[in-house]
């Protein structure tokens, strides 16, 4: 598993009967992991142009879930931290830009997940920089 920054090259061997299992749909792993949201930008590493920063997710598959919003995080040394409101999900991606701006040199990170009611999805997270 690499950051998906990071070039595919020279991958690690793995032996195969050590506990990779397919997972059927139904299993409760996996309808945790279908429910953890897919961050897009800025990418976990990655460095970014000082100034506003929009936090861009990919939308869940989840159709059991009718009123699914999702819920954004920002947090950053002078930035302090910041939670956006529930967000409806846009048509394929979710954006949101937190008041805060990101500075040079200065380390990130932000986290969304997705709510739906009393639910709450699991939280995926970022780590990034602003460009030098």
């Amino acid at each position: 598993i690499r950051k998906s920054n990071e070039k595919p090259e020279k991958p690690n061997t793995y032996q195969l009967n050590m506990g990779v299992i397919k997972l059927e749909a139904s299993h409760p792993h996996s309808k945790l992991l279908k429910s953890l949201p897919r961050p897009l930008s800025p990418e976990e590493g990655s460095t970014v142009e000082p100034g506003r920063v929009t936090l861009v997710i990919e939308n869940l598959g989840l159709t059991d879930r009718k009123n699914l919003k999702y819920v954004f995080e920002f947090q950053g040394p002078q930035a302090g931290e910041k939670t956006s409101i529930p967000i409806p999900p846009g048509k394929e991606k979710t954006e949101w830009s937190p008041t805060q701006v990101v500075k040079a040199g200065e380390k990130y990170t932000w986290s969304v997940w997705a709510v739906d009611g009393d639910w709450k999805g699991p939280v995926a997270g970022v780590s990034f920089e602003g460009k030098k």
